[in-house]
């Protein structure tokens, strides 16, 4: 989500997750929204290219088996 968001930003939307559990893990609905965000924090952006690494890391020969036509 972090992602998306961060290209949604620049044109100054965002995708907006409301969870109906406390601890976020039943999602009740998402939806596009207006902000006023134009990107993350250095932290965030770090923390999220890591995780963005770590899936492709984890996922690339299931990944590369889906692009074979």
């Amino acid at each position: 989500m972090w992602f998306i968001n961060t290209t949604l930003h620049m044109f100054g939307w965002a995708i907006v997750v409301d969870y109906e559990d406390i601890k976020h893990t039943i999602v009740k609905e998402a939806y596009p929204a207006r902000c006023k965000f134009r990107g993350f924090s250095p932290d965030n952006i770090e923390k999220g290219y890591t995780k963005v690494t770590r899936y492709l890391k984890r996922n690339i020969k299931s990944l590369e088996r889906d692009c074979r036509l």
